[in-house]
């Protein structure tokens, strides 16, 4: 970031990493993702996390964990797919991630913005399902205490 003579840090956005998982906040935080991208020519990257503690994969031996977990990457491609062609109808340059493991959704992300020099990242302030996501949703929460970016959250 470059300063100004007043000395206020002035921040260039070319990167923007938008948190979603299907639900309305995080379908307008999408929104208006595209809308920032399109009038300020930034790139996205639509992202979506499958949470699944070390404990899951130890106790989740068996054709019903491997059934949910299919239904759980499905979900995920195609909410962070929908977006991404949302995006390009738009003529907004897009792509889609979807991160698996045991890191939370605040970790994952937050480690992702980081690593990728996104110079935004927004979500919506509710997932869906899952006590981690009911509260401000504490992932959101978790998102703005932990980034190192800023971060815009989604009514």
């Amino acid at each position: 970031a470059r300063k100004s003579k007043s000395g206020d840090e002035k921040i260039k956005l070319k990167q923007i990493l938008v948190a979603t998982d299907g639900s309305k906040s995080a379908s307008r935080a999408v929104g208006l993702a595209i809308s920032l991208a399109k009038a300020l020519s930034m790139k996205l990257t639509f992202v979506d996390v499958i949470y699944m503690p070390l404990m899951s994969y130890t106790l989740g031996i068996g054709s019903w964990f491997d059934q949910a977990m299919a239904e759980y990457r499905e979900d995920a491609k195609r909410i962070t797919l929908e977006a991404e062609s949302t995006a390009k109808r738009n003529g907004v340059d897009a792509h889609t991630k979807i991160i698996e493991g045991p890191l939370s959704p605040v970790e994952a992300i937050t480690k992702l913005a980081e690593e990728g020099s996104y110079d935004l990242i927004t979500g919506g302030t509710r997932g869906l399902g899952g006590f981690e996501k009911l509260a401000l949703g504490s992932v959101a929460n978790g998102i703005v205490q932990h980034a190192h970016s800023p971060v815009l959250i989604a009514r």
